[in-house]
């Protein structure tokens, strides 16, 4: 079962599509991130909330830009990012940029 502590859960054996994981996988960043708010990472990644919101959704597909764009704000990979690579395999750490985003070290 995938648990981020935070209510978001999935028993392993029930398919998700990458468009789930990666909505999964973004509220986890943003939980991780927290004060990040919602809106201050659409206005990050150039979209408006509203359409940032229907992304986490399900009402609008991720698309590889947006993948690519939130892999690179969040210094995960793009496998991590849409679910090739399980959560704790690559999972971000609890360090700081000057951004105050907390990014994943090698």
């Amino acid at each position: 079962m995938y648990s981020f502590g935070m209510g978001i859960e999935k028993l392993e054996d029930e398919r998700m599509s990458s468009a789930e994981v990666v909505s999964q996988r973004v509220n986890y960043l943003l939980f991780l991130n927290r004060p990040l708010q919602h809106r201050e990472l659409a206005l990050m990644l150039g979209m408006s909330s509203s359409k940032f919101s229907q992304k986490l959704n399900g009402l609008t597909k991720w698309s590889l830009d947006d993948v690519n764009l939130i892999a690179d704000t969040f210094d995960v990979s793009t496998d991590w990012l849409v679910g090739r690579v399980a959560l704790e395999a690559d999972a971000p750490i609890a360090q700081r940029q000057s951004y105050g985003l907390l990014i994943r070290r090698s």
